[in-house]
């Protein structure tokens, strides 16, 4: 993705997220964490085909499309997740932008995002395990649960509850992360279940700012606080 001259949003291009990608892994390797897990929500690339929407290549980097876009994202997220250190796990999901074509009805499981996160998982299978879906994933990690999807189905409209009660664990607290709003919010937050969107690396376009969808480029980290529950971290990176 491309953005340039917005009112509000940051310039943003490969270089600029290569930049935040580091950061992100600066920030998580300071922590000294015994064990890491990785959550990726989607959205790996901005289209495959420049067609998800008409006007697609207003906000693309020119000629970044196809292998190009798919090579990018396995370059640049290779890099970030070999910089982390102590990482057991990444977890991740597909977004709308991962479609291989641009109907969203022919390509309903953002099939390029499946591909980029399978090369990833053949480029660190001797490091760790990666597991991924194109809808849901979930794992018990350091005794609380964790739940992700990429926040553009209907699914991702279900209360923490009814998700935790469908695919999760009841027994424990429960995380349910999503993304595709560029911007941080606390959709759920009660006994038993914290629901948040997370915020984007990319700070969104002309398209996502004129929806209002946009914040702080940013990440959240999670731990337990020690009893039981989830205690979390927002960084912006700018």
């Amino acid at each position: 993705a491309k953005t340039m001259g917005s009112r509000l949003i940051k310039d943003y291009d490969r270089d600029q997220a290569t930049e935040w990608m580091k950061e992100v892994s600066r920030q998580i390797n300071s922590r000294k964490a015994k064990k890491v897990s990785v959550l990726l929500g989607g959205d790996y690339i901005e289209s495959f085909t420049g067609t998800n929407h008409a006007n697609s290549y207003q906000g693309m980097e020119y000629g970044v499309y196809g292998k190009k876009a798919y090579f990018n994202a396995v370059d640049i997220l290779t890099s970030f997740l070999g910089s982390i250190g102590n990482v057991e796990q990444v977890i991740g999901v597909s977004g709308n932008h991962d479609r291989g074509d641009g109907r969203r009805d022919v390509d309903v499981t953002g099939e390029i995002g499946l591909m980029i996160l399978e090369q990833l998982r053949r480029n660190f299978q001797q490091a760790f395990p990666i597991e991924y879906d194109s809808l849901l994933m979930y794992k018990i990690i350091d005794g609380i649960g964790y739940g992700l999807t990429h926040g553009h189905n209907s699914i991702s409209k279900k209360k923490g509850e009814d998700l935790t009660f469908e695919y999760g664990n009841n027994g424990v607290y429960n995380v349910w992360v999503q993304g595709h709003l560029h911007e941080f919010k606390v959709l759920q937050n009660s006994v038993k279940v914290l629901k948040v969107v997370s915020p984007s690396i990319f700070p969104g376009n002309y398209y996502s700012e004129g929806l209002g969808f946009n914040s702080n480029p940013g990440f959240l980290e999670f731990e337990n606080a020690g009893n039981g529950k989830a205690k979390y971290t927002l960084t912006p990176l700018d």
